[in-house]
């Protein structure tokens, strides 16, 4: 039963990951089909001796009659489905549209004329007793499978786009080994009489397991038949995590209907002419604060994810210090200490908004003529980045609140409180972590950057 539920498993990914691809389908319609062989021993070993204990009216033979029928389902469409895949595997579908029907056709054809010579509700009697039938099924069976692996070998060849012909040579040796070695343990062994090698087939359930987990290695890895799967981490029991659906939910009503109160100004606008009311300007002001709040909102609350951009420390926080200078413009002394300087894997553009963030907080808590000192450094265990500021300070019963999605102590309509939430949901993104110092003339943000982060790049790349 193990086999069978890792062929289901398997071909259950296969349409998941890529239902309206006809090659995934198809490929998916190979592994259930293959299922059969196993479900049905499965039936015959386990299920059966229990319902004849419980149904004893029910004769053993009717139960080998429906072992019978689903054999010839296995040997007899597992060729078709085979084919059909191959072909469109090798874009036949796309180059020669006649090419992938009249083979079904044909295939079709050889299953009437296979069951004309053996009935289906007998191939349990032809497996133990006949030879010629374990050579027919043979030929049929091994000559579909190698006809198919030469149309996919085929349709490798003549791809031109290096990246799918790559995915498509790993996809070919990823399934052919399970399926040929289904195909040797069933067909050539049987055809053969090694008696003591029948049950050979039993050991696919190794390639079909290691099958399933390079499937799910490839998919995390750079994708795989359609799936691409990210691990995202993220704090369990945050609040950030427990509003996010409904907040966006309401998000989305608020901006919708802000977007109607726009349009209603602007029609009245237009009906007055030139005359202003400062009401509609009170309205337009409202409603604009209104789209931003959801706009922030939302980036803040979308899933965070540690990217695989290599950058410099020190370009990272070049550029978040330009926009620093813009907002500050002359009011604060910056100064920046990179002590030593390393290339950090992340996602650059999140990792820059946060620093922006950390740097924007400072900038509006000092005065004029304020300091806001940067430095950058490295001990054991990581990579530390600080922002520290000279200003009046975080009040005790605030700092642990600090990081708590729409808290905020400003006091005005451009701070929505969720920067902070946003800045801490990305450094755990990252395996890392931002904590904050306060006291009074002084508060320090720290930026913790793991080890595994921590890349090696040639000189000279930003």
């Amino acid at each position: 039963m193990i086999l069978t539920l890792g062929l289901w498993a398997i071909a259950g990914f296969l349409l998941y990951s890529g239902g309206g691809n006809r090659t995934n389908r198809w490929m998916a319609f190979c592994f259930l089909v293959t299922s059969v062989g196993t479900f049905k021993e499965f039936l015959l070993e386990n299920i059966v001796p229990l319902l004849l204990e419980s149904y004893p009216a029910i004769s053993y033979d009717f139960y080998v009659t429906v072992d019978s029928c689903l054999i010839s389902v296995l040997y007899l469409l597992s060729p078709l489905c085979i084919i059909t895949m191959s072909l469109l595997f090798a874009n036949y579908d796309r180059r020669k549209k006649a090419t992938v029907p009249l083979v079904q056709a044909g295939t079709i054809l050889i299953i009437i004329v296979i069951l004309f010579i053996y009935h289906p509700t007998n191939f349990k009697y032809y497996q133990l007793h006949s030879k010629s039938f374990w050579y027919v099924m043979s030929a049929y069976n091994i000559g579909y499978a190698v006809w198919g692996f030469i149309a996919m070998l085929g349709g490798i060849v003549r791809e031109e786009d290096m990246a799918v012909k790559r995915r498509k040579r790993i996809i070919l040796k990823a399934f052919s080994l399970p399926y040929f070695f289904w195909l040797f343990a069933v067909f050539i062994i049987h055809a053969l009489d090694f008696e003591g090698l029948k049950k050979l087939w039993k050991g696919n359930v190794y390639l079909i397991l290691g099958l399933l987990l390079f499937y799910a290695y490839m998919a995390y890895k750079e994708g795989f038949m359609g799936l691409k799967v990210s691990l995202v981490k993220y704090d369990w029991n945050s609040q950030m995590q427990i509003m996010g659906p409904g907040t966006q939910y309401i998000n989305h009503m608020v901006k919708n209907q802000a977007t109607k109160i726009s349009w209603s100004v602007d029609s009245i606008r237009k009906k007055l002419g030139d005359t202003r009311l400062e009401e509609l300007d009170i309205i337009e002001r409202a409603t604009g604060q209104l789209v931003g709040f959801t706009e922030r909102t939302n980036k803040c609350l979308a899933p965070k994810y540690a990217g695989k951009d290599v950058r410099s420390a020190s370009g990272l926080i070049s550029e978040a210090m330009e926009t620093l200078r813009q907002i500050c413009a002359g009011t604060a002394n910056i100064s920046v200490e990179l002590r030593e300087d390393v290339f950090i894997e992340c996602d650059a553009r999140d990792i820059v908004e946060v620093i922006c963030n950390i740097l924007r907080n400072s900038a509006e808590a000092i005065s004029c003529g304020g300091n806001i000192a940067v430095s950058a450094f490295r001990k054991k265990d990581g990579y530390f980045i600080e922002v520290t500021d000279d200003g009046a300070g975080i009040a005790r019963d605030q700092m642990n609140q600090l990081f708590m999605p729409f808290y905020t102590t400003k006091k005005n309509n451009t701070n929505f409180g969720i920067g902070l939430s946003y800045c801490k949901s990305v450094m755990q993104a990252h395996d890392g972590s931002i904590t904050a110092y306060s006291q009074k003339g002084i508060t320090k943000f720290t930026l913790f950057f793991p080890l595994k982060r921590i890349k090696r790049k040639e000189f000279g790349t930003k």
